[in-house]
């Protein structure tokens, strides 16, 4: 049997996020009463494999480069979706809107549920963002909780500012806000390419004195 190059199947088998070795080696190896270590260690190297933790999971050598730390695809795939929602609540805090719109997709969709609003390409991006850092030039936003699934984020963030211009037609009444919502990401080579978002406006109406306060906060 020879291991000079890889095969259709090892091709497929690089293609998995991780490869949980021990268990098969020791199947094969006392289940079947077979050697197969050599031949496994053989595999392992031909597909440029790293052992990660204890050893009962291998990943490709090319994702675990620092030997003190030791990530699989998935913890690649969630480091590279934490990033990219830092950077977007920096340039957000920051409002940075330059660099709002570098991380937009030329063919950007956007739509916000609670105001009805929709926005298609860079152009509507840029102006949903004059319209919220009018809105409320001091605003501030952090991520509650996140997750992700290969090109798709959502999360929950909180945001909080003075109500200092336009927002829904209502005059700006100064006054300090905060509130929650959540939004769904897709992503497209890197960038946003759909957005979909969701906030307590009702919330945030109460904090400016246009809805009363509820008589209870449970269902009765």
């Amino acid at each position: 049997m020879a291991y000079g190059g890889r095969s259709a199947a090892l091709e497929v088998v690089l293609k998995l996020p991780a490869l949980p070795v021990t268990p098969i080696r020791w199947f094969t190896q006392n289940a079947l009463n077979f050697p197969f270590s050599k031949i496994w260690t053989k595999i392992e190297q031909t597909l440029g494999m790293a052992p990660c933790g204890d050893s009962s999971t291998f990943v490709p050598s090319a994702i675990t480069r620092d030997t003190d730390h030791c990530f699989t695809n998935l913890s690649a795939k969630t480091m590279n979706a934490d990033a990219f929602l830092t950077d977007l609540m920096d340039a957000w805090n920051a409002h940075d809107k330059a660099g709002l719109l570098a991380m937009y997709h030329p063919d950007f969709q956007g739509e916000d549920l609670s105001e009805g609003k929709r926005a298609g390409g860079l152009h509507d991006a840029g102006r949903m963002m004059d319209y919220i850092f009018n809105a409320f030039p001091d605003l501030e936003m952090r991520v509650l909780e996140s997750g992700f699934d290969e090109d798709r984020l959502f999360f929950f963030w909180k945001a909080s500012g003075h109500h200092r211009g336009k927002l829904m037609n209502i005059p700006p009444t100064g006054k300090k806000v905060e509130f929650i919502g959540s939004t769904f990401i897709a992503l497209r080579e890197g960038k946003i390419l759909r957005s979909r978002r969701i906030w307590d406006v009702a919330g945030m109406l109460r904090q400016i004195g246009l809805l009363p306060e509820p008589t209870s906060a449970q269902y009765l």
